[in-house]
């Protein structure tokens, strides 16, 4: 499919509602080339697309090419996909010097790549550093990169670094990730670290001076991977809304990346917003996959002579290529139809202005029917399949995220 820019996309990068399509009241059966015309009209944004070590320092890692990558230029417009939070993500390593500095250079090196390749393909994609900023770039006809940061441990214990983070474009930061850090408890341990199954019983008295800065500056603070009492605490702690980037639904599986429903009312309740993700073991429970996929790294680090799978130096080896692509013909993904069974529970438990959209592609995210972003299309599908209003469909896709991020920038003016 060739990248068109549909017209109307300006007066939606604008406004963020349909009414001046179709009444969201109005039924009407629409041909398979009027949804795509639909999804192409529609400002969608996910807000979760990790990035690779090397990202733009090699060939195969150039969003500009056909790439692996489940994200790069061209499927982006293919799948009608205008905008993502390009991940800053740094795994939770031991809290001493050597691991702070590598941490640190880690966040670096990906912050450099993203501007990199901002720099480099300047006519066809641009950060965002606000949400004019998006309305704008998709005005241009181009594509929209915003930065956010996953695991707040490349900020040591210094203050001072979530002003550089945001000076670099970071609109959220994930406070944590599997593993406990210096500023609140993960939702899962590190054993190996000394993890027990808590630190801090939710936020550290750093974690609570991150926070505040955050609200000060107007960047997101994101709790998808934190304590269900990190959770609740960030709750009281923070004067501005706040969002969980990519967090499942634990009454459909329980998982303890999963939010429950007291914590997902929470959220809304102080005006933000669950990103709900595709993440095939987040939605759909299969003990059979897992055991497989358990074996399949054990195989591919055997091969490479290491006692463990480290996914920075076996993730794009040809071998595990292979054996996860017979992985999913073995033990099929979760699909976009139970994806948004899970869309439509968060929709019940926390009203459609506060649920939206996230892939966690090239972090671990995958359905059977949207694989990577050139499928984007057959989520719209299925939301109007099941007869969600044009109007509600914009929301979930950007129009509620970015509400959102406007008023957490707007609390920032005050």
């Amino acid at each position: 499919m060739t990248f068109r820019f549909y017209p109307i996309k300006i007066a939606l990068a604008t406004s963020l509602v349909l009414a001046t399509v179709v009444s969201s009241a109005e039924q009407v059966k629409m041909t398979s080339s009027e949804i795509t015309d639909f999804h192409q009209s529609l400002v969608t944004l996910d807000s979760h697309v990790d990035i690779p070590r090397d990202y733009m320092r090699l060939p195969v890692f150039d969003p500009s090419n056909n790439t692996s990558l489940k994200v790069d230029f061209n499927k982006m417009k293919k799948g009608g996909l205008d905008a993502v939070f390009h991940i800053v993500y740094v795994a939770q390593k031991k809290r001493d010097k050597a691991g702070y500095a590598a941490a640190y250079k880690a966040a670096m090196k990906k912050f450099e790549a993203l501007h990199m390749m901002e720099k480099q393909y300047a006519e066809q994609i641009a950060i965002a550093y606000s949400t004019k900023d998006v309305k704008r770039i998709i005005a241009e006809g181009k594509l929209v990169s915003i930065i956010g940061v996953e695991n707040g441990f490349p900020l040591a214990k210094d203050i001072n670094r979530v002003d550089e983070f945001y000076k670099l474009g970071a609109r959220y930061l994930g406070l944590t990730h599997t593993g406990h850090n210096d500023i609140c408890d993960s939702s899962g341990t590190k054993p190996e670290y000394g993890d027990k199954l808590e630190e801090h019983g939710g936020v550290s008295e750093f974690g609570k001076d991150v926070i505040n800065r955050m609200n000060q500056l107007g960047m997101m603070v994101d709790v998808s991977h934190a304590s269900d009492k990190c959770v609740k605490q960030v709750l009281q702690i923070s004067k501005a809304p706040i969002i969980a980037s990519h967090s499942g639904v634990q009454s459909m599986l329980n998982h303890s990346r999963n939010l429950n429903d007291n914590l997902i009312k929470a959220i809304a309740k102080k005006k933000g917003v669950i990103q709900l993700v595709a993440y095939s073991g987040f939605i759909k429970s299969d003990p059979k996959r897992n055991l497989a996929y358990k074996s399949l790294k054990a195989k591919v680090a055997e091969r490479y002579k290491s006692t463990k799978f480290d996914y920075k130096h076996h993730e794009y080896t040809p071998e595990y290529a292979r054996g996860f692509m017979q992985l999913n013909l073995d033990y099929p993904l979760a699909t976009v139809k139970q994806y948004i069974d899970q869309i439509e529970y968060a929709i019940k438990i926390a009203g459609i202005d506060h649920v939206g959209i996230s892939s966690d592609f090239d972090g671990g995210g995958e359905l059977f029917d949207w694989k990577d972003g050139s499928e984007t299309e057959n989520v719209t599908r299925e939301l109007l399949s099941r007869g969600h209003s044009k109007t509600d469909i914009q929301k979930i896709w950007a129009g509620n995220l970015l509400r959102v991020w406007s008023d957490v920038e707007q609390f920032a003016k005050k």
